[in-house]
């Protein structure tokens, strides 16, 4: 299968899977369903992100894509207004954040350019995910906010 055919698979599928979720949502009437279709269209970008670096061979640390799945996934969740897509993130930060070498902080001191990506990564991993919780809390119903 050529590259292009792969990378429209994936933009199909993931696609799809959001507009079925939303559709089921919004206009359909059934909440919980869409909810999961919009579920599973987070877990097949992030399982995107990491074909697409495959398929195409990048040169990264394979924590990296954790850190961008994350940041999708919050971004996401925003716009969809799913607690769901907010409470996959909470492991995908996890496994993003602690399976970053540490070592690699010091790359800014020693401005190594392809180091300091994931470091900046970290950073603004950090910076999403305080921010995504402190808003999350704010607009939680009651009943979640016991979770929180």
């Amino acid at each position: 299968m050529e590259k292009t055919a792969k990378i429209a698979v994936i933009m199909v599928s993931m696609l799809s899977v959001y507009s079925g979720g939303w559709f089921l949502r919004e206009k359909g009437g059934y909440r919980r369903s869409g909810e999961a279709l919009i579920l599973l269209g987070a877990i097949i970008y992030g399982s995107g992100i990491f074909l697409i670096g495959q398929i195409f061979n990048i040169r990264s640390n394979w924590p990296d894509a954790f850190l961008l799945w994350g940041i999708g996934v919050v971004v996401m969740g925003f716009a969809a207004g799913s607690f769901s897509l907010f409470y996959l993130s909470i492991p995908i930060w996890i496994l993003g954040i602690f399976t970053c070498p540490f070592g690699i902080l010091g790359a800014i001191s020693d401005y190594d350019p392809f180091m300091m990506t994931s470091t900046l990564l970290i950073f603004a991993a950090f910076a999403v995910n305080f921010c995504a919780a402190f808003f999350i809390r704010k607009k939680a119903p009651d009943d979640v906010k016991d979770i929180f």
